[in-house]
């Protein structure tokens, strides 16, 4: 959504941001387009869309839905930003590991995020971590510790991530 755009908005007299690309599925960009909710300089496209370069890319809690990284490095290889901001990044250890997330009356698949594996991958794209701090997310209103006493012990996270890349300068 947009929601940063209008927070930028509401709460910098003078901000200098000329675009707001998001990235997002078909059925999304086609409502939210239609609807009219966001005005420019906030737009929607598809990741299969040409897509500019950009100075910052942001992506919330999606890519726990993703099987791979390869989504995100392939935006990123696109797009060349100056810096990658994951927010509520659910990562741990070495390697991915898979789990359902309870949806109401479903299961999705849900990935838990091989945090060294990410580092590395984007080492590998030309970016450095800059920060790696706890996500607050707020559970029920409360910043507590995620629910996680069904995972065996190696597996359990007390919070989620924002973690801040950007782009090592090509030598």
């Amino acid at each position: 959504s947009g929601w940063s755009h209008d927070y930028l908005r509401h709460t910098l007299k003078n901000h200098a941001v000329s675009s707001y690309l998001i990235v997002e599925i078909e059925r999304i960009v086609d409502y939210m387009t239609q609807s009219g909710l966001h005005d420019a300089p906030v737009a929607y496209r598809q990741a299969s869309d040409a897509l500019e370069q950009c100075d910052l890319l942001y992506s919330n809690s999606v890519l726990q839905y993703f099987a791979s990284n390869a989504p995100l490095l392939d935006l990123i290889s696109r797009v060349r930003p100056e810096y990658v901001l994951l927010d509520d990044l659910l990562a741990k250890g070495e390697n991915d590991f898979f789990s359902t997330q309870t949806y109401y009356e479903t299961a999705i698949p849900h990935r838990f995020i091989g945090l060294q594996k990410l580092l590395d991958e984007l080492r590998s794209a030309g970016y450095s971590p800059l920060l790696i701090a706890p996500f607050a997310s707020p559970i029920h209103g409360l910043i507590k510790a995620l629910p996680m006493e069904n995972f065996p012990e190696a597996f359990q996270l007390r919070h989620a991530l924002s973690v801040l890349f950007k782009r090592t300068p090509e030598k």
